[in-house]
């Protein structure tokens, strides 16, 4: 008899909890609220890319002894009497922003800060580059002979101008030998580096811990496009459209979360949007 009440109250519990009607995760101990910060909207300009190397020694198609392999990046052109450079929408632009999180504690009415004093600050932070790998449709790229080298091209692809392998490319060994020719979008990738993305210090996206009853509070602050960032060889930005804003999903455990407030900052440099999620 013992035996039977405890199966029956163990199953009542059982039922109990798988009937419990929420969309937010089972509170047990502290949890991970995560933020990741994005760019919306805007475009940019998009780059045929291939890996090049040095083949002047025996013509085999591979990299001479002692050579290292470079990108190389040309702009992606338009039909029409006039061709002009294409541009896709990414889907993040590497943007600026400032951040602050506070904690209030379950039962408590005074918030503590959580991020880095430092972090508020506008260019503190870096959102994310873009990784899509548009088609790859594009022909052949012929040999380039310069200065009595000869180089090779291969693994064509395409990607926006804000690729990080992109960015991240600010020289090559051709636009080392001539540098008048092979400038940005015509060999050349990049023509600096602001660095890879960063929040509050650290990689993104951004790790909270919380316990049952605290509540978080986020402030985003759009910051600004950075002298000399993303610019050809004109000073013009290869961001042809800047983003609207700076936005900020959510989420607990995993599992997609809504915060209460205004996760999407304005268009504007300095424009902030601040929301708060408690958790239950």
């Amino acid at each position: 008899m013992r035996c039977l009440l405890r199966i029956t109250l163990a199953l009542t519990v059982a039922l109990a909890l798988t009937s419990c009607d929420t969309t937010q995760p089972l509170q047990v101990g502290s949890q991970t609220l995560t933020l990741v910060t994005s760019s919306a909207g805007g475009r940019v300009l998009l780059f045929d890319v291939w890996e090049g190397f040095e083949d002047t020694l025996d013509g085999d198609d591979e990299p001479d002894p002692g050579t290292e392999t470079f990108l190389w990046c040309l702009y992606v052109f338009g039909g029409g009497a006039e061709p002009e450079r294409l541009d896709v929408s990414p889907t993040s632009i590497p943007w600026a922003f400032g951040i602050e999180v506070r904690r209030i504690p379950a039962g408590e009415t005074t918030s503590e800060l959580v991020s880095l004093p430092e972090s508020a600050e506008l260019t503190a932070n870096l959102t994310v580059y873009d990784e899509t790998l548009q088609q790859p449709a594009f022909p052949p790229l012929p040999e380039i002979v310069e200065q009595n080298r000869t180089f090779k091209f291969r693994a064509p692809r395409r990607v926006t101008a804000l690729n990080r392998e992109v960015v991240a490319a600010t020289s090559n060994t051709l636009s080392t030998l001539n540098p008048a020719a092979y400038e940005v979008g015509s060999g050349l990738c990049s023509r600096s580096d602001p660095g890879l993305p960063v929040v509050d210090g650290g990689t993104p996206p951004l790790d909270v811990e919380v316990g049952k009853g605290d509540s978080i509070l986020v402030t985003v602050t759009r910051g600004p496009l950075l002298d000399g960032q993303f610019l050809d060889h004109n000073d013009e930005p290869m961001i042809t459209l800047f983003p609207s804003g700076i936005t900020t999903t959510v989420r607990l455990d995993d599992v997609p979360v809504t915060p209460q407030g205004n996760s999407t900052t304005g268009a504007d440099e300095g424009d902030s949007a601040s929301f708060s999620y408690t958790s239950r």
